[in-house]
């Protein structure tokens, strides 16, 4: 289990290079295209109050409330670990207590996101 320091609105791990602005997801919807990901990821919402799927950032298209595309983004580690505080952004409207969520379908497709995914979470004290 990690040792998460709060200061302030930030969220510091002791081996990342810079602090993230929100905890990050604990929970993903993979799927494919035209999977009915949506229909589900809209369900789930609905009926576990306690799922968070934070926002779209300013300059990114409505799509982003649900489908964040950080991990099939970023193929290599370096650029993952770089720019991980601002995918927790996205989930910085979240509460505590909730469960954030990523709906992004091509996590599933795309075979160099669990290796990406695994090494920045574990990177970032996350076990």
């Amino acid at each position: 289990t990690a040792i998460w320091e709060e200061t302030g609105n930030n969220v510091v791990s002791p081996k990342m290079a810079e602090p993230v602005k929100a905890s990050p997801p604990t929970t993903f919807l993979l799927g494919c295209v035209k999977c009915a990901s949506t229909s589900l990821f809209d369900m789930l919402l609905e009926r576990e109050p306690r799922l968070c799927n934070g926002a779209a950032l300013d300059a990114e298209p409505e799509f982003f409330n649900k489908e964040k595309h950080f991990f099939d983004y970023h193929a290599d580690i370096e650029s993952a670990m770089a720019g991980f505080p601002d995918y927790t952004e996205h989930f910085s409207s979240c509460p505590p207590e909730s469960l954030a969520i990523d709906g992004t379908p091509n996590y599933f497709c795309d075979s160099h996101v669990p290796s990406i995914m695994h090494d920045v979470y574990a990177n970032n004290g996350f076990d």
